[in-house]
């Protein structure tokens, strides 16, 4: 995305990393407003949308500081899965391609995993799978990810070094 703009538009790196600086502490600023409906809190990010989790929030941020659209959980038809429809983390559109993003969290629960495992086949019999126009995030941690490999990976993404596999943030 960076490098299709003209010369004298691109950032240089110390204005991206003073960027991705500033994007990583405003999310991770407590921004908690509201109660979600599962009892949870909501996030917003820079963008002004309402999220889930502080992940999805530095994740939204940075992607809004990248410069690059997304869509929070839009609504994918998988004719042939388990149901009707999945919705992956974020959509994000770059000049060429569409991808697609998943930020798996809460890695001590057995049930988030069958749910994932069932998302990932819905999305793969749908022509979208890790490597091609799928991101797959797995949290290292019980809490919180690396933003740093978080904009690193995107950053890769954009350039055309999608991973072929999930990414440990």
């Amino acid at each position: 995305l960076f490098s299709s703009m003209p010369a004298s538009q691109q950032l240089s790196e110390a204005a991206l990393r003073k960027i991705y600086n500033t994007a990583a502490r405003e999310a991770e600023k407590p921004r908690k407003a509201k109660r979600n409906p599962t009892g949870g809190e909501w996030y917003r990010s820079v963008q002004g949308d309402w999220m889930n989790s502080r992940a999805e929030c530095l994740a939204a941020d940075q992607l809004y500081f990248m410069g690059l659209p997304y869509k929070y959980e839009p609504k994918i038809f998988t004719p042939g899965g388990e149901h009707d429809y999945r919705q992956p983390d974020f959509e994000i559109s770059t000049l060429n391609k569409t991808y697609y993003m998943e930020l798996m969290g809460m890695v001590d629960d057995p049930e988030y995993e069958i749910g994932i495992r069932e998302k990932l086949h819905d999305y793969q019999i749908n022509g979208i799978e890790s490597g091609k126009n799928l991101l797959l995030f797995r949290n290292r941690q019980r809490y919180g990810i690396d933003g740093k490999r978080l904009w690193d990976t995107l950053q890769a993404t954009v350039t055309g070094e999608l991973p072929r596999e999930m990414v440990y943030i």
